[in-house]
């Protein structure tokens, strides 16, 4: 009786209403195939409901069978057995299907239907592998496999076609039955996808914009547990098969939204996911950007964080881990020409930097110079004061430097040793000082320009003066090392341009002794200063002599 109601309700499907007695006749006609399994039991009536369908009912037919397939595949009764029963039958049915098909067959059905059907069989077969393990333990190992296969063929077959609407039907099916939690299954499905769409930016798009949506709606355990499925993702999934383009753009900019907005004020019972949420959105941007291989992207990405941060809502914390993320970008990036990589907005939030009175961002920002002026990776030479003398240095100079080059540097020059001036008499602890030197010694080898290379001169002896004047604040042990310093840096000029500066021979059996200028440290005395007049009389000597034959 059960198969007769559903066998008239064909008629149901049709909108031809001149058909009546086609659709009469083909009624009748089905409920002889389906009488079969009343007269012999062993005959599987499914089987030849489908052939049948294919021989004889035409369009109507197929539409029924597809649309009962998917009822049994997305059906949810509140009975567990009829629950397994349904799904064994639908994959069942579904594998069928899809093995017989065209593509322009499949391409013809409702996609979201498709899509959701295999999605729901692979995930009641994932749910049942992981949380029961007994008996029939391989048995559903064995469904699983075929559900990943059925899964797989599905996609072949409206792939790359429709994959605008897979990928969004297949959030919207995870986000409607809330299976964010099961990473294993989601990991599975998006790279599964990512293997056989073409715009791998639109899936990671489409998987952000849930992210911001889910943390919109204060559901943090959902927005959690997209974007623990979006970093592990991003962390497989490389941009070399593309440019940085705006759609990526964008997606980079609302990842540091989130990011944000992660430190906003929730209710008492989300403070802990709201902050482990943050963590993950952290980890998405940094698997993000070690993904792009352009390096007009790196240096945009870049460029939106120095835009973000001169907002002066953002908290001090957020400051400094996304000026520690423009370090991470940094590091990465490689360009010829510095004008190429250090854009205006970047440019100025370094120096504002370097101007605050805060201690850890200063550092940063002298981080962040250093893997940006460092093209020879010479920064390693440069950890301590030291002697240099001709003949005896490792590093590279870099004497075919870029005009464009030096003077971009002088464009902001002033402003910029303005800063390490004033930082030297403000922090001048060891590690403090190490950093300003080694900017220094990056500066004079990547561009050594006589300029460039005077007014650096000048700012270590204005350093070395002010020093003098304040002997009384500032403590010894930080004296000597500013003297260090100075002495070293000394030396590195005359290496650089080739020229003895006789102020250096002061105390030869001492220079002869040690090679690490800091020595000072322990035999300070005010007679190891140098005089500026001196320094720069024998610089000019070089200069002129040699009528600048070395640059260009």
């Amino acid at each position: 009786m059960q198969n007769r109601e559903s066998v008239t309700s064909v008629v149901k499907f049709t909108r031809n209403k001149d058909d009546k007695k086609t659709y009469r006749s083909l009624s009748a006609e089905l409920t002889k195939v389906f009488s079969l399994e009343e007269i012999k039991a062993e005959v599987q009536w499914w089987k030849v409901f489908k052939n049948y369908i294919r021989g004889r009912s035409g369009v109507l037919g197929r539409t029924y069978y597809f649309e009962k397939m998917c009822g049994l595949c997305l059906a949810n009764p509140k009975e567990q057995k009829w629950l397994i029963k349904f799904r064994n039958v639908g994959l069942r049915r579904l594998n069928v299907f899809i093995i017989n098909a065209t593509k322009k067959e499949a391409l013809s059905k409702d996609i979201k239907l498709l899509t959701w059907c295999s999605l729901s069989l692979l995930h009641f077969f994932y749910s049942k592998t992981q949380n029961r393990i007994d008996d029939c333990s391989c048995f559903r190992m064995s469904k699983l496999e075929q559900a990943k296969d059925l899964f797989r063929n599905t996609m072949y077959l409206i792939l790359p076609e429709k994959q605008n609407e897979v990928v969004k039907q297949t959030i919207r099916y995870m986000t409607m039955t809330g299976q964010w939690n099961s990473q294993d299954y989601d990991l599975f499905v998006f790279q599964e996808l990512l293997t056989m769409i073409t715009k791998t930016e639109f899936l990671i798009a489409k998987v952000i914009k849930q992210t911001e949506t889910s943390q919109k709606e204060m559901k943090i355990k959902e927005a959690f547990d997209v974007s623990c499925t979006l970093s592990t993702l991003l962390e497989q999934t490389f941009w070399d098969r593309y440019l940085y383009n705006h759609l990526l753009h964008n997606c980079y900019n609302t990842l540091l939204k989130l990011f944000i907005l992660g430190s906003n004020p929730v209710p008492s019972s989300f403070t802990l996911e709201n902050a482990k949420f943050k963590v993950v959105i952290k980890t998405c941007i940094r698997n993000f950007i070690s993904n792009i291989k352009d390096n007009k992207g790196l240096v945009s990405v870049m460029d939106s964080m120095a835009k973000c941060l001169q907002d002066d809502t953002i908290g001090y914390e957020d400051k400094v881990e996304i000026t520690e993320i423009i370090a991470y970008t940094a590091q990465k990036h490689s360009c010829k020409y510095y004008r190429e990589s250090m854009t205006a907005d970047l440019l100025d939030f370094l120096l504002i930097n370097l101007n605050l009175p805060d201690k850890g961002l200063i550092m940063l920002a002298h981080k962040i110079f250093h893997l940006f002026l460092d093209r020879h990776s010479n920064l390693r030479f440069f950890a301590e004061p030291v002697y240099f003398f001709k003949g005896r240095s490792d590093f590279v100079i870099n004497y075919d430097f870029n005009v464009e080059d030096a003077q971009f540097f002088k464009n902001f020059s002033a402003d910029f040793f303005r800063s390490i001036h004033k930082n030297m008499l403000l922090f001048y602890n060891k590690y403090e000082l190490v950093t300003y030197y080694s900017t220094l010694c990056i500066v004079l080898i990547e561009i050594p320009d006589p300029v460039i290379t005077i007014n650096i001169l000048h700012l270590i002896i204005t350093a070395q003066n002010d020093v003098i004047k304040l002997s009384n604040e500032i403590p010894m042990t930080s004296k000597a090392h500013i003297h260090a310093i100075i002495a070293s840096l000394i030396s590195l000029i005359c290496v650089i341009h080739k020229e003895e500066v006789r102020a250096l021979e002061k105390n030869v059996e001492e220079v002869n002794k040690y090679s690490v200028a800091g020595h000072h440290t322990t035999e300070y005395h005010d007679q190891l200063y140098f005089l500026e007049e001196e320094i720069l009389y024998a610089l000019q000597r070089c200069w002129l002599t040699r009528r600048m034959t070395t640059y260009r």
